[in-house]
C-alpha cells in the first residue's frame, strides 16, 4: 500500500510538470488504484485481502476510534 501511495505522488507530481490539462492527480490516483486492483484480481489474493480487513477492522475498533472519539468529544 505504501508504494501505491509512493506512486500516487510520483505520478502526480509528473503529471503537474508535464503541464497536463485534462487529468488531474485525483483522476491519475483512481486510475492507479484502478490498476492496482485488476493486479490484485489476476493474482487471486482474495482470501488474504479478506484476512487483512478483518484484521484491520478490529485495529480501527480497537485502537484508531477511541481517540478519534475522545478528540471530536473535547473539542464540542
Amino acid at each position: 500500500m505504501l508504494f501505491l501511495v509512493m506512486l500516487a505522488i510520483t505520478f502526480g507530481h509528473i503529471l503537474k510538470k508535464s503541464g497536463h490539462k485534462y487529468l488531474q492527480e485525483a483522476g491519475l490516483t483512481v486510475l492507479i488504484g484502478m490498476a492496482a486492483g485488476a493486479v490484485l484480481k489476476l493474482m487471486d489474493v482474495e482470501k488474504y485481502m479478506t484476512d487483512l480487513s478483518v484484521h484491520f477492522e478490529m485495529l480501527f475498533m480497537i485502537l484508531l476510534l477511541p481517540p478519534i472519539i475522545f478528540e471530536s468529544g473535547y473539542n464540542l
